[in-house]
């Protein structure tokens, strides 16, 4: 299916039989993967990358998980503490092979939320929270003031969109020229009487309008309802 052909109305027929089917499975991670199959899937003509990022707090990542975040930080990793919040990878599926587990990323592992200058330097995911209404209070446990919220990132070019200092939303152009990255976009929400957030991350081999976007991004609400017993029970991870 092309993306430009995504309705409000076929939208919905095609992401109810997913919430389904990502209720049955074993895991957040399992039905984070199993999301990012079937959306990378259904829009292969476009899709190169597809990602799901769970907040999850240090102590109840793996110790895999737990080892990067620290090398991540370095000097910096005294500021963690075992309720800082991770954005956690959980799903992916793309063009290659090693798109297919998160066991295979090498550079997006986690994303310790530690401050806001932290977050800052990090110019795609600084714009990704900003963007599906993430706000960083001085208790970085917590991130968002409203435990409601769900929004949407567009970048429609990744070559030449800047954010205010002057630097590429897309910070990688290697990536972006390598694999003839155009559009990429996201949404994400947060879940009730809990502090995690996700957010799901789509890289496009063609530019698209905020249309068909918006109208996918609709998918928040069904994907938060089909994972929010795996939050409950937490069973978050398989290892």
């Amino acid at each position: 299916m092309i993306l430009d052909d995504i309705t409000t109305e076929n939208i919905k027929k095609i992401i109810g039989p997913i919430e389904n089917e990502m209720q049955r499975k074993d895991s957040f991670e399992d039905a984070s993967q199993f999301f990012c199959e079937r959306i990378y899937d259904l829009f292969r003509e476009n899709a190169l990358l597809v990602r799901v990022f769970l907040s999850v707090p240090y102590q109840e990542l793996p110790e895999q998980n737990k080892k990067f975040v620290n090398e991540l930080l370095g000097a910096k990793s005294n500021l963690l503490k075992q309720n800082t919040q991770i954005l956690s990878l959980v799903g992916t599926k793309g063009d290659l092979p090693e798109w297919g587990s998160r066991l295979n990323s090498k550079g997006h592992v986690g994303i310790p939320l530690i401050s806001r200058e932290f977050i800052h330097d990090i110019p795609m995911m600084n714009r990704v929270l900003q963007q599906i209404g993430v706000s960083f209070g001085d208790d970085i446990k917590n991130p968002s003031d409203n435990k409601s919220f769900s929004g949407l990132f567009y970048v429609k070019d990744s070559q030449s969109e800047l954010d205010d200092l002057g630097r590429h939303v897309i910070a990688s152009q290697e990536f972006v020229e390598k694999y003839g990255v155009k559009t990429v976009f996201g949404f994400g929400g947060a879940y009730l009487n809990n502090d995690n957030f996700f957010t799901a991350i789509i890289f496009l081999k063609k530019q698209v309008n905020m249309g068909p976007v918006e109208n996918v991004a609709l998918s928040a609400t069904n994907f938060k309802i089909a994972t929010k017993g795996y939050l409950t029970s937490r069973r978050i991870f398989n290892d």
